[in-house]
């Protein structure tokens, strides 16, 4: 059923959804006016003039209240392809942000357990050993979401779609993981080479020759068991395939660029930041050197 209106016309779920957007909209900018209120009220009563960190705290408060009130209108707009890409940037950073504390934790756990007084060789091969771990979970958890090993599940359309979902899923949240971890194996195995532009360049070329190779060899093996049981490839592998190799590819190019980043940056102003990306306290950049980073 669908009810028509003087500009456009929308469906009984679309003007549900957006009933429910503009009373949470609603609700959210009364709250936020509330605490607006007691946040001036109460700095009034301190001190005549409002300090910087209470006027930073309100257009935090105003920002947050605002920006969730722009999310519930996108992902409720009237056009599909508006909703369609909201909900795949706020599932991208979601996964991203995901990733990047499951990392760290798995990383943290690691660095406390093995690497405490350890020499930095024994750092570098730790580094790499905790990449090819999340690399072979990210390669045996889709091929068992897609029943390319294990058991093998019913081939209905309906199976496939929620297949199809499962991988989509995991795919983006282990193909981060696998990716700071070759960002942080590389990282680290370019700091102990020497400081000169030609090795810190090299160290990204050899992270994309590196992992190209195992992207192959991974490839081969994908290949060799979609043809063991049958000797054809069905639709749930080939879907298989494609979500793993773009998962890969993500990975490829999240390490490389960080380690080509890191790279220029040494070969622009001379300091090779660390592993985390971050300058050495003592750097300090000339409006040159400044100039040159944003136009690379």
């Amino acid at each position: 059923e669908v009810r028509s209106y003087s500009i456009f016309q929308v469906s009984n779920s679309e003007v549900t959804l957006a009933g429910t957007a503009m009373t949470i909209g609603s609700y959210c900018a009364l709250v936020g006016k509330i605490l607006m209120t007691c946040v001036a009220f109460a700095a009034a009563q301190e001190r005549s003039t409002l300090a910087a960190e209470d006027w930073g705290t309100s257009v935090m408060l105003l920002g947050s209240i605002g920006f969730m009130m722009g999310l519930f209108y996108l992902v409720n707009h009237r056009d599909p392809e508006m909703r369609k890409n909201s909900w795949q940037v706020l599932s991208a950073t979601i996964s991203i942000f995901s990733a990047v504390l499951l990392f760290q934790a798995a990383n943290g756990l690691v660095e406390y357990y093995l690497l405490e007084d350890a020499s930095e060789c024994f750092e570098i091969i730790v580094g790499f050993i905790h990449m090819m771990i999340w690399f072979l979970c990210l390669q045996l958890f889709l091929a068992w979401m897609s029943g390319a090993i294990g058991e093998n599940p019913p081939r209905t359309d309906e199976d496939f779609h929620e297949m199809e979902l499962d991988l989509l899923c995991f795919a983006v949240l282990l193909g981060h993981i696998t990716g700071f971890a070759a960002v942080h194996a590389f990282g680290m195995a370019q700091q102990q080479l020497p400081r000169t532009p030609f090795y810190t360049f090299c160290a990204a070329l050899g992270a994309w020759i590196s992992l190209y190779i195992l992207t192959l060899a991974t490839k081969r093996s994908r290949e060799a068991v979609a043809m063991h049981d049958d000797g054809e490839w069905d639709r749930f592998e080939e879907k298989l395939e494609d979500m793993t190799g773009e998962t890969e590819d993500d990975v490829v190019g999240l390490c490389v660029s960080f380690t080509f980043m890191q790279a220029s940056r040494f070969s622009v102003c001379g300091m090779l930041p660390n592993v985390e990306g971050e300058d050495l306290e003592e750097t300090i950049h000339s409006t040159h050197h400044i100039l040159l980073l944003l136009g690379a």
